[in-house]
């Protein structure tokens, strides 16, 4: 069992190492297996030191299998975090030097150079041949045969800045014969990063909206997942927010905090949370980690997340959901989809409790941490299932246990902003958010 374990558990986290911007499952899987093997143990050895009865044969091997899970996925993972043999994907970008350079410098941020190579950029016939760029040319779209050879090239990324249709046409024309793929940078950018180029997709990105396929609103599936997590957390969740609604009702003001919110279909609702800041607190400017109008007790509530609990009301009544986007205030969603493009796409589904927003970019605090969350957002409408759900929920779970806050890399802003927002940021174009 342990060597199945061993090779389940290796194979998924050398699959992870290969895309390492896909979900962490294993990581997850090993710390659930730990997390159960410490609270077995502690009722072992609590069962054990005050002469209680020890628990069912079922329980110790449930805790076995646990303690194996844990110390295989420790194995695995120091055997697949040896430095990797395989030699790096040698891209060229069909696009212009700034595109190109912001690729290059986004992998150099995500620590991904090892893995992927930006070894130049093709031009198209007539555009002027530079020279001392950060990303230098290579050639021409009449040469790239030659350069795909030259240079062992594997993968061409095609910027949608370019003029599509003739360009698209002289590269499958040049590289029909030869072993080199062609890929949407936008696609292999969401594909590698797990989030979605916001600046570099145009409509037709949304494409898959429209396949007969494709479910815009919650299923069945989904519905059924929420009412069953809902109601057992909320079970738990019950002792635990009357004894926080006490020890807020010491401020002197309400336990509870109602505001609204914008949700599925740009419907607005109300939300419901334990109130975290001062009761004169007017102030609907946006929230921030370290805020200064949070109170005390507020701040705790903030860091654990435990001021979310009453939003399991909103999810019973269907308002919102375990999993998506979180929902932001009217004013705010007003300011917001005037000045990001698709803003108003993710309200096609409800906002949730928690998201792929929520565990991997932490407090938005500004337009530009709004639309590095977008990039997420938009990421889990096209990709959204049960089996992501879960795995949300389980890092959710990790994050709360662990008592850690998510802390975003710098992001090339190039991707992710609009010109507009470009403006006063220092070169090399990074945002720290």
């Amino acid at each position: 069992m342990s060597a199945m374990m061993f090779i389940a558990l290796l194979g998924a986290r050398m699959f992870s190492d290969r895309e390492p911007g896909w979900v962490q499952v294993l990581p997850l899987v090993g710390y659930l297996a730990r997390l159960l093997t410490l609270v077995i143990g502690a009722v072992v050895v609590g069962a054990l030191y005050l002469g209680g009865a020890l628990p069912g044969v079922e329980v110790l091997h449930v805790g076995l299998i646990a303690c194996c899970a844990a110390v295989v996925d420790g194995a695995a993972a120091m055997f697949a975090n040896r430095p990797a043999r395989k030699p790096p994907v040698r891209i060229a970008v069909v696009g212009s030097a700034q595109v190109a350079e912001s690729l290059d410098r986004e992998m150099r941020l995500a620590g991904l150079s090892h893995r992927y190579d930006i070894v130049g950029r093709i031009i198209g016939t007539d555009e002027p041949w530079t020279e001392g760029d950060e990303v230098p040319v290579i050639g021409r779209v009449g040469e790239l045969a030659d350069a795909v050879v030259r240079l062992d090239l594997h993968l061409l990324l095609m910027s949608s800045k370019v003029p599509r249709m003739t360009l698209f046409e002289d590269i499958v024309q040049t590289c029909l014969h030869l072993p080199v793929r062609m890929h949407e940078l936008s696609s292999f950018y969401e594909r590698v990063f797990c989030h979605v180029a916001s600046a570099e997709i145009n409509a037709a990105w949304f494409q898959y909206i429209v396949h007969p396929k494709y479910q815009a609103g919650s299923s069945r599936s989904e519905r059924v997942l929420d009412l069953v997590v809902a109601a057992a957390v909320a079970v738990v969740a019950l002792p635990v927010m009357g004894v926080l609604a006490l020890l807020i009702r010491r401020d002197g003001g309400p336990a509870f905090f109602r505001q609204l919110r914008i949700g599925e279909g740009g419907q607005p609702f109300t939300m419901y949370k334990l109130r975290t800041m001062r009761v004169d607190n007017e102030d609907t400017s946006w929230s921030a980690s370290l805020d200064t109008r949070v109170t005390p007790i507020g701040r705790f509530l903030r860091r654990t997340h435990l001021d979310e609990l009453p939003q399991l009301l909103n999810v019973l009544r269907g308002d919102m959901s375990i999993v998506g986007p979180r929902p932001e205030q009217p004013q705010l969603v007003d300011e917001l989809e005037l000045l990001m493009p698709f803003y108003q796409r993710r309200h096609l589904m409800k906002p949730g409790v928690t998201g792929w927003a929520q565990v991997r970019c932490g407090y938005a605090g500004s337009h530009a941490g709004s639309a590095w969350k977008l990039c997420h957002d938009l990421y889990y409408l096209k990709h959204r299932s049960v089996w992501l759900n879960m795995v949300i929920i389980l890092e959710t779970v990790r994050t709360l246990c662990a008592d850690r806050q998510y802390t975003a890399r710098p992001v090339s802003v190039d991707f992710i902003l609009a010109p507009a927002y470009t403006v006063g940021v220092p070169e090399p174009a990074t945002l720290n958010i």
